[in-house]
């Protein structure tokens, strides 16, 4: 198998192009710059992502694209948020769906979030539910999966949609890495009365979900909520 990584430096992407090579699959790298490391496979320098990426380099002989790359957290509150959001989660990602299926692609994978259900529930999450992104990043990822899956008919090529909840594991960032840090200084956390409930993936797993949802025939045109299957409550946590 061949595959095009998108946001192949980061934090999951690093972890699938890894983990894709020593399977003995073929991989393309996705970088922005020549100056991003890229630890196995062949790097191919593609700038920043937008609407108006060229990919048909990228592309050659490319059985499978892993498309990992958006945005997901803007530090202010910029008025042009959504904007920003749109291009990079939906538009860039229907550009590159086009741009795979006139390349002979076989497959798109698609990362997109749990968070386009929504926030909360009082049960589990079904990927029959009907979608409520609570925010911008949300609605541009709920986007993304649609002009997915709108490109795919139009063009004949196979897509799958991974929706991972927050993903842990080594050069985790964001959140996780906050509380990491909170727990670490023993700070006291006012969480004892909750009693919730929420899914977490390893970035491990979510790799293995990623590769099954790229080679699995009865992947195909599906939508897949994914998780370690051991869901604890934040105190527990």
């Amino acid at each position: 198998m061949r595959a095009l990584v998108t946001g192949a430096t980061g934090f999951i992407g690093s972890a699938l192009v890894s983990h894709l090579s020593v399977g003995g699959w073929f991989v393309r790298a996705a970088t922005r710059d020549a100056t991003r490391p890229v630890t196995c496979g062949e790097r191919v320098v593609v700038g920043n992502i937008s609407a108006k990426t060229e990919w048909s380099a990228a592309l050659r002989d490319v059985d499978v694209v892993f498309h990992l790359a958006g945005l997901a957290h803007l530090l202010a509150k910029k008025e042009n948020a959504t904007a920003q959001y749109e291009e990079l989660n939906a538009e860039a990602t229907e550009n590159l769906a086009a741009a795979a299926a006139s390349a002979g692609v076989r497959r798109f994978v698609y990362l997109s979030s749990a968070k386009v259900a929504g926030e909360a529930s009082t049960r589990p999450f079904r990927e029959s539910d009907p979608p409520q992104p609570p925010d911008r990043y949300a609605s541009s990822k709920l986007h993304g999966e649609q002009l997915v899956q709108e490109t795919a008919t139009r063009r004949s090529i196979e897509y799958s949609v991974v929706r991972p909840p927050l993903v842990y594991g080594p050069r985790v960032r964001g959140n996780f890495l906050s509380l990491l840090r909170i727990v670490d200084r023993g700070v006291p956390l006012p969480l004892g009365r909750i009693d919730n409930r929420r899914s977490y993936i390893a970035v491990d797993n979510l790799v293995d979900a990623l590769k099954f949802a790229a080679s699995r025939p009865q992947a195909a045109n599906q939508i897949f909520f994914v998780s370690d299957d051991d869901d604890v409550s934040t105190p527990e946590l």
